[in-house]
């Protein structure tokens, strides 16, 4: 069975800041804020940058 992995975020620890890192590291751009929260989109290829650059460690990959 070939699951794909993606990212997903603990809302519980991002603290939705302006300046998020994986937003602007994410190579599929998957990473999107609305209304203050922020989301992993369907667009992610769970390659796990995100995951590295959240000084939150809000992200993990699924």
């Amino acid at each position: 069975m070939n699951m794909m992995r993606r990212a997903v975020i603990d809302p519980e620890k991002c603290d939705g800041a302006q300046i998020c890192e994986p937003m602007g590291i994410c190579p599929a751009q998957a990473i999107e804020r609305e209304d203050g929260f922020t989301y992993v989109n369907t667009e992610c290829k769970g390659c796990g940058k995100c995951v590295r650059m959240c000084p939150k460690q809000a992200i993990k990959v699924v």
